[in-house]
């Protein structure tokens, strides 16, 4: 089967956007984060206990900014995150990765031709995928992937049943996002 698509920033920030809602060295940092001030927060306010220093008005004023920081804050910490991703990509020269994609999927492998490059990866090297309503992930490190748009491709419905058949066959997909 053959797959012929556009690829450009948009996608790229898809894959971004789902590697990070599903890395869990990510997830810890922002929960470590966010739980950061309010802990310290606690800290301090058991030290001024201890010294006879309380000050109710400051208590409720850091324990609203503390529920307002763990409401707030993860949304932030991901959007910055996304951030940076996009600004990296915004610095060089992505004429290797941006423009007309096209991948064939075999029995044995994909191959892939991009603008610049080409390459075959065994379905072995695919360590997992992860599909969404819009996109098709097939990861081949722990941070990178094959990103393929559904949207943008020209499929019949009997030819994206039979795409789906095949990713199913050769890889058990890791997650499967809505």
């Amino acid at each position: 089967m053959k797959l012929v698509y556009d690829f450009d920033m948009n996608d790229w920030m898809a894959f971004q956007k789902v590697h990070l809602e599903n890395s869990k060295q990510f997830n810890r940092m922002k929960t470590f984060v966010t739980w950061m001030f309010p802990g310290v927060w606690i800290f301090l306010m058991i030290l001024d206990l201890s010294n006879g220093r309380f000050k109710p008005a400051v208590a409720l004023v850091m324990f609203v900014v503390s529920v307002l920081w763990i409401i707030f804050y993860p949304t932030r910490f991901k959007n910055s995150a996304l951030k940076r991703a996009k600004k990296i990509l915004s610095e060089g020269d992505n004429s290797g990765i941006i423009g007309n994609h096209e991948l064939e999927l075999t029995d044995q492998s994909i191959k892939s031709d991009l603008p610049q490059s080409s390459s075959t990866i065994n379905w072995e090297g695919i360590k997992k995928y992860i599909e969404t309503d819009q996109y098709y992930f097939l990861y081949n490190t722990a941070a990178s992937a094959i990103i393929i748009p559904k949207f943008k491709l020209k499929l019949n419905e009997s030819e994206k049943s039979e795409l789906a058949q095949i990713l199913k066959m050769k890889i058990e997909p890791e997650i499967k996002l809505s």
